[in-house]
C-alpha cells in the first residue's frame, strides 16, 4: 500500500470499525430493550414462562449448529473467492457475517464490509464485485431452490403440513417465478455476450445476468467447500430454529418449518441493527401460520435470534478485528519463489530478461 492511501486506509478502518460498535451497541441496547419488555409486558407472560422452561441442551446443541452454519458461509466464501489464501478468506467471511448481523442495512452492510477488506488487501474491485455478486447469488439460489422444494412438496402433497393455496402454493409459484426469471437473465447474458456493449439504462441488468452466468458455472462444477457450505449455510440455521422450538416442547415438521423460516426471514430487510424486534416479529408471525402456538413461537424465535445474532458477531468483530491489524497476511509467496527474486536482484550476472519476467510475474501475483 502506497504512502499515500494509507491515511485514508486507516480513515475508512476507524469508520468501519465505529460502524461495527456503534451495530454491536444498538443491537445490545434492543435485545435488552425486547427482553425487558417481554418480562414485563403482563401479555406477554406466557412467553416468558414458556424460555424459562426450555430445556438447556437442546439450546446448547442449537448453539453448536448456528456455529456449524457459520463455517457453511465461510466454506461457501472460500468457494467463491478461491484465488484468496484460506485463513485470510475465512477472516474476511467471518467479518461479513459480523457486519451483516448487526450493521443495518439489510445485509448489505457485510458484503460492504467484505469487500472493503478485499479492496485493502489489493484484490481488483471489479473481481471482488463480481465474486461478491456470484456469492451473493448462491446463496439466494439455495434459499429459493429451498423454498421451493419445500413449498411445492407441501403443495403436492408430499410433505407433511398445510396443503392449502396460501402456504403452500403461493409461496412454491413465487419462488419457481424467481428461479425462472434469473435464468433468463442468464440465457439473455449469454445470447448477447458478443454484441456491442449495451446502453447505460440496460448496463445493470446486464451485470446480473453476468453474475447469474458465472454462478450457474459455479454451480455446474462447484468444488467440495461450495456443495457443502452453502447447504450448510442455510440448514444449520434451519435447524437451530428447530432445536429452539423443541427446547420447548414443540417439533414443527421440517417442509412447513423451512417455508416459515424463509418466509420469515423477509421482515430482516428492514434496516434495524441485528433485526431485533423486527425479525422476531416476522418469524414468529411465519411459525403461528404453520400452526405453532404463539406463546411458543414468541420464546423460540427470541432464544433462536439471541443465537444467530451474537454468535457470528462474536467470532466476526474478532476476525475483522485481527484483519484490520494485519495479523492475517492475504497473500503468502513460496520461500522457493522469493529465493529466486532475490538472485534476480543480488547476482550481476542476471540478464534483464530475467529482471522483467520477475516483475511481471509479481504484477500478475499482484492482480490475482
Amino acid at each position: 500500500m502506497s504512502r499515500a492511501a494509507r491515511p485514508f486506509a486507516r480513515t475508512a478502518s476507524s469508520i468501519d470499525e465505529r460502524r461495527l460498535r456503534n451495530g454491536v451497541l444498538y443491537g445490545v441496547l434492543l435485545s435488552i430493550l425486547l427482553g425487558g419488555l417481554v418480562l414485563a409486558v403482563p401479555g406477554l407472560h406466557d412467553v416468558s414462562q414458556t424460555i424459562r422452561h426450555a430445556r438447556p441442551g437442546w439450546v446448547a446443541l442449537a448453539a453448536g449448529l448456528e456455529l456449524a452454519s457459520c463455517v457453511g458461509y465461510v466454506l461457501a466464501f472460500q468457494g467463491t473467492f478461491e484465488r484468496l489464501p484460506r485463513r485470510f478468506a475465512a477472516m474476511v467471511a467471518a467479518s461479513e457475517q459480523a457486519f451483516g448481523a448487526v450493521v443495518p442495512l439489510g445485509g448489505a452492510g457485510g458484503i460492504a464490509a467484505g469487500g472493503w477488506l478485499l479492496a485493502r488487501r489489493g484484490i481488483p474491485v471489479a473481481r471482488i464485485a463480481e465474486r461478491s455478486a456470484v456469492l451473493f447469488l448462491l446463496t439466494s439460489a439455495t434459499n429459493v431452490v429451498a423454498l421451493l422444494i419445500a413449498a411445492g412438496g407441501l403443495a403436492a402433497d408430499w410433505f407433511t403440513g398445510p396443503h392449502d393455496l396460501l402456504r403452500a402454493g403461493v409461496p412454491a409459484t413465487v419462488a419457481l417465478g424467481v428461479l425462472l426469471v434469473f435464468l433468463v437473465l442468464a440465457w439473455w447474458a449469454i445470447a448477447t455476450s458478443g454484441h456491442r456493449g449495451p446502453r447505460v439504462r440496460w448496463r445493470p441488468l446486464r451485470a446480473l445476468g453476468d453474475a447469474t452466468v458465472a454462478t450457474l458455472r459455479l454451480v455446474r462444477r462447484p468444488g467440495w467447500r461450495v456443495a457443502l457450505g452453502a447447504p450448510a449455510y442455510l440448514l444449520c440455521d434451519v435447524a437451530v430454529l428447530w432445536l429452539c422450538l423443541h427446547a420447548l416442547g414443540c417439533s414443527l415438521p421440517a417442509a412447513p418449518l423451512l417455508v416459515a423460516y424463509l418466509l420469515g426471514y423477509l421482515a430482516n430487510a428492514v434496516p434495524i441493527p441485528g433485526g431485533v424486534g423486527v425479525l422476531d416479529g416476522g418469524l414468529a408471525a411465519a411459525l403461528v401460520a404453520y400452526h405453532v402456538p404463539a406463546a411458543t413461537a414468541a420464546g423460540g424465535v427470541l432464544i433462536y435470534h439471541a443465537l444467530a445474532l451474537w454468535i457470528p458477531t462474536a467470532s466476526g468483530t474478532l476476525a475483522f478485528l485481527a484483519v484490520v491489524r494485519d495479523r492475517v497476511p492475504a497473500r503468502t509467496q513460496p520461500s522457493a519463489e522469493i529465493a529466486q527474486r532475490r538472485r534476480c536482484a543480488e547476482s550481476p550476472r542476471v540478464g534483464r530478461a530475467a529482471t522483467v519476467s520477475g516483475v511481471l510475474e509479481l504484477s500478475t501475483d499482484s492482480e490475482t
